[in-house]
């Protein structure tokens, strides 16, 4: 058997295995608190590190968001904006209760009582965020998500949640929560290109933030977390589930942004989504607006442009503009029915062309397919989405004007068309027959006394080219240059009833001995004739005469004066047009006509301002005599006889006093048309931009004459009828055209010329 130790422990023995536990207890403690210690040392020190890789707060004043750069019409309409974010800064007092109350129900309901950081939140997506094993949650506050927006980058990691929240603290230290919520609603993104709450609002609903409605505000606020989901434009349904998410947890919503009724909430949630694409008169003004793109990025730079939020005052007049839009294409789609209508052979030949042009017209396309049913020798019906509809007489007046209507289209064509023109008393639809024109035009109108540009077209189609013929293209611009030759002449003492030989002449170049011999449209010759009769009837040999009796440096000397830059030939044939210049240039050298001889810049931006509403620039045109008001006025009155009985004589469709003159290249190649008022001048080129005939009787007045009627009745419709304001030393008398001498009863025409005093013909017409 085994002995059983049976000795008793005694005190001494309990006491020391006390000692032994506590010493072990007192050395445990020891580390703990050393670990403890080393532990908040580190962290202390790693938030330490952070807290000092941290942008310096400063830098929120300084730092400035990307604002649109934006484009005024002389009206303060929006015509154009530039920007890589789409955003427009608001002031805390332009953030409406909705808004506040929408944006803090849904992404940070404790806003008004943390500091930056709110702990229980960050605690609800620790839990979130462990179920799912992955970051769903962040748990950021407004001021988190301000912080991270403006200093850091938006990668789910733990060290930028740190230096999130370290930002955060120290934002709320520095700023005022009003402050923090203007701040935030400036910088995030809606969707849509838009950023901040200004511009999202005109983005989905084309209003200021300061005025959308409950539903409005909700919808806008259920944004941010996700654009792409939520958008009313993608998503509708997602949308309104989230709009009305917004709406209940505003309801719930307690503390200073409690301002709102449930009676307020239920009416919200019940309103259909009504959102409306913001809408900008851009695409009006396409050609003008790049014009100042170009500029821009040439004088400021393209992070100025893009970034700065630059406010641009320009000179274009909306309502001229969208007139001169219609009329260059109604006159080029005109031109391209004389030319021949095409029909589609197939219905996918069709449906390719009406595809094409719906991307080219975007928002203003109208265009629609149809069959042609039955056609007469004067009219024609085409079934239109189940509905027949007349062809508009214009049209068939148009297309058939030379060949019957059924050799032109048949039963069973396959075409498009748009809607004509409403008459009143009309009673069935009328429609228009549509084909993508290959040719192109320009239009560019000045106003008289402060070379203001008020309407700009660069092309037929902004989306199809952006090339601007009128301040880019260099075209030969025919009988349209003859008034520069003619200015010269009366300035250096010819008068505009002297008699010039309208008969054949040939001229050898002295260098290549090459002979030339000019003719004139008509292959005719008129002897005798004066000036004015010269220039109203574009008598080319008259005109090169002229040049060769002034010469020709002297000519381009006038030019020059009168702001064309562009290369003149110093050849004889410069009489009629033979060089390339603008239509920018030609109809601002013809405002010195109506503006007394004096040659002023044309202007399109009136002023520019920055961000902070600085002046940065404002126009002011260079100004310079080029002759005196009596000389301007006599081109005046020689222009308004090509009116009256010369190549536009469309224009007395006007029925008030404007002149004009026409331009027509070799085999029709380009067509002008350039006339004044005395107060506006406007100036026309139509052509292919591969230089090719328009056609054998496509003229100057033919093809460009009609766009220059149809919009410069609209642009002078606010003007009073006025006549040319007559100089003090001219002197009007009734002349008889043939001869130039004073008008007799006998005579068969008179009309009233205009001449310096002292410089008017005495002797009486003998030949009537």
């Amino acid at each position: 058997m085994h002995s059983i130790n049976t000795r008793k422990v005694s005190p001494e023995d309990i006491l020391r295995a006390t000692k032994r536990k506590t010493g072990c207890r007192r050395i445990f403690l020891s580390i703990s608190l050393l670990f403890f210690f080393l532990m908040t040392v580190m962290v202390g020190a790693a938030l330490a590190y952070l807290f000092y890789q941290l942008p310096p707060l400063s830098q929120l004043e300084e730092k400035k968001p990307s604002i649109i750069t934006t484009i005024y019409a002389d009206s303060g309409e929006v015509i154009g904006e530039f920007f890589i974010e789409r955003r427009i800064l608001i002031t805390e007092s332009q953030i409406s209760t909705y808004i506040r109350r929408a944006i803090i129900a849904i992404e940070d309901e404790t806003f008004y009582r943390h500091w930056g950081v709110d702990f229980s939140g960050i605690f609800r997506a620790f839990v979130e965020n462990i179920r799912a094993r992955r970051i769903v949650q962040g748990g950021s506050t407004i001021t988190q998500q301000l912080a991270k927006v403006l200093f850091l980058s938006p990668e789910k990691k733990l060290i930028r949640k740190i230096k999130e929240a370290l930002l955060a603290l120290q934002i709320e230290h520095h700023y005022t929560k009003d402050e923090i919520l203007t701040l935030y609603l400036n910088q995030i993104y809606f969707g849509e290109g838009a950023y901040g709450i200004e511009a999202a609002a005109l983005t989905y609903f084309n209003k200021s933030a300061h005025a959308l409605t409950l539903a409005e505000a909700a919808l806008l606020c259920g944004l941010p977390k996700a654009p792409t989901n939520y958008s009313p434009f993608k998503n509708p349904e997602r949308a309104l589930s989230r709009r009305n998410l917004v709406l209940d947890r505003m309801l719930n919503l307690e503390g200073k942004a409690n301002t709102i009724t449930s009676e307020q909430i239920e009416a919200a949630k019940k309103e259909p989504l009504k959102t409306v694409a913001a809408h900008h008169e851009k695409d009006v003004a396409a050609y003008f607006v790049e014009e100042i793109r170009r500029y821009l990025d040439q004088h400021y730079g393209t992070k100025v442009l893009y970034s700065e939020g630059l406010k641009v005052y320009t000179t274009l007049n909306l309502e001229l503009q969208k007139k001169a839009d219609a009329a260059v294409r109604k006159g080029i789609e005109d031109l391209d029915k004389r030319q021949g209508y095409r029909a589609f052979h197939t219905e996918e030949e069709q449906e390719k062309q009406f595809q094409r042009i719906r991307e080219l017209e975007g928002e203003s396309f109208v265009i629609q397919k149809g069959r042609v049913t039955k056609v007469a020798a004067r009219s024609a019906v085409i079934m239109v989405d189940g509905a027949e509809c007349a062809l508009d007489k214009s049209d068939v007046s148009i297309i058939a004007r030379y060949k019957p209507l059924p050799r032109i289209i048949k039963v069973g064509d396959l075409v498009l068309v748009k809607p004509a023109a409403v008459e009143d008393n009309s009673k069935s639809q009328k429609v228009t027959l549509y084909q993508e024109p290959a040719a192109e035009g320009a239009l560019i109108c000045l106003e008289v006394g402060t070379g203001n540009v008020k309407a700009l077209v660069g092309g037929y189609n902004f989306n199809r080219s952006e090339f601007n013929r009128a301040t880019q293209a260099l075209r030969q611009v025919g009988s349209a240059f003859k008034p520069f030759v003619y200015l010269a002449a009366i300035d250096n003492g010819y008068n505009p009833v002297t008699i010039i030989m309208d008969e054949p002449v040939t001229y050898t170049d002295p260098q290549t001995h090459k002979k030339y011999s000019p003719q004139n449209h008509s292959r005719k010759f008129l002897g005798p004739i004066t000036l004015t009769t010269a220039l109203a009837k574009s008598i080319n040999v008259a005109a090169v005469k002229l040049l060769d009796q002034i010469g020709i440096q002297t000519v381009i000397d006038y030019a020059r004066k009168m702001g064309v830059t562009s290369v003149l030939n110093p050849y004889i044939s410069l009489a009629l047009g033979s060089s390339e210049v603008t239509l920018a240039e030609i109809a601002n050298a013809y405002a010195i006509f109506p503006n007394g001889g004096v040659w002023k810049d044309m202007i399109m931006i009136r002023s520019i301002t920055d961000r902070e509403g600085r002046l940065l620039e404002q126009k002011v045109p260079r100004v310079r005599e080029v002759v005196s008001a009596d000389v301007a006025y006599l081109l005046n009155n020689m222009l308004e006889a090509t009116v009256h009985r010369g190549t536009c004589w469309r224009a007395k469709h006007l029925n008030r006093a404007v002149a004009c003159k026409t331009g027509t290249t070799d085999d029709c190649t380009d067509a002008w048309f350039v006339g004044f008022s005395p107060e506006l001048v406007t100036g026309i080129w139509v052509g292919f931009d591969q230089k090719k005939s328009l056609g054998a009787y496509e003229t100057g007045s033919r093809a460009a004459g009609p766009i220059w009627v149809d919009f410069m009745e609209t642009a002078l419709k606010p003007f009073p009828d006025s006549s040319f304001q007559i100089p003090a030393a001219v002197i009007l008398i009734d002349i008889d055209p043939e001869t130039g001498l004073r008008s007799t009863a006998q005579c068969p025409k008179s009309e009233v010329g205009a001449f310096i005093r002292g410089m008017e013909p005495t002797e009486y017409c003998w030949k009537h």
